[in-house]
């Protein structure tokens, strides 16, 4: 279906194969398995003998996702403490996904509004899988995390924007940067003080 003929020892596909969607008409997703057959003649003989077996031919990925936000983008964050160091939100809270594989991907992640310069932000790229989901292609998922910078914040509430922006993604496939997340940091020592 997707791959048309082997000429001069090469296989061409019918189209082009989009490792992020899987089905028709878009892609087989991130490989493909194709039966080969191959016929030899004995000249001596005048026998032909058929050898057939499956070859698995997986699709490299180009970066033609943008990251998109999931869930609630709106997030307000109530701390009893704001020291230096201090987590300010749970890993599972802030997740964007990119339909993209993790090794086509550069990121860029900031946050906007932190102009006292309170806040810390580091990341990890995670490559999501599942082996009981095989109609589903692997995507890249970024998790963000929120620290403390300094000990006090400058004032209450603090707003910020989450910024992440796909360094790598081809021209004329969306807009590269996600800015969808906003996050009010409230301190109550500053409702108390």
């Amino acid at each position: 279906m997707y791959i048309k003929t082997i000429v001069d020892d090469k296989l061409f596909a019918n189209a082009s194969l989009d490792r992020d969607t899987i089905g028709p008409p878009g892609g087989p997703g991130p490989r493909v398995q194709i039966e080969v057959r191959c016929v030899v003649w004995d000249e001596k003989t005048g026998m032909q003998y058929v050898k057939t077996d499956v070859l698995t031919i997986d699709i490299l990925d180009q970066d033609d996702n943008p990251p998109t936000a999931q869930g609630n983008t709106s997030i307000a964050i109530t701390l009893p403490d704001f020291s230096e160091g201090y987590k300010l939100i749970d890993d599972n809270h802030v997740i964007l996904k990119d339909a993209d594989a993790v090794t086509s991907n550069q990121y860029n992640v900031r946050l906007i509004g932190d102009i006292s310069h309170a806040l810390r932000i580091s990341y990890d790229t995670l490559p999501i899988e599942h082996p009981q989901y095989p109609d589903q292609a692997p995507y890249t998922a970024i998790v963000p995390r929120f620290y403390a910078r300094k000990t006090l914040l400058p004032k209450s509430p603090y707003h910020v924007v989450l910024q992440v922006t796909d360094e790598s993604l081809l021209e004329g496939y969306g807009a590269n940067s996600v800015s969808q997340y906003r996050f009010y940091v409230v301190d109550t020592h500053w409702q108390t003080a």
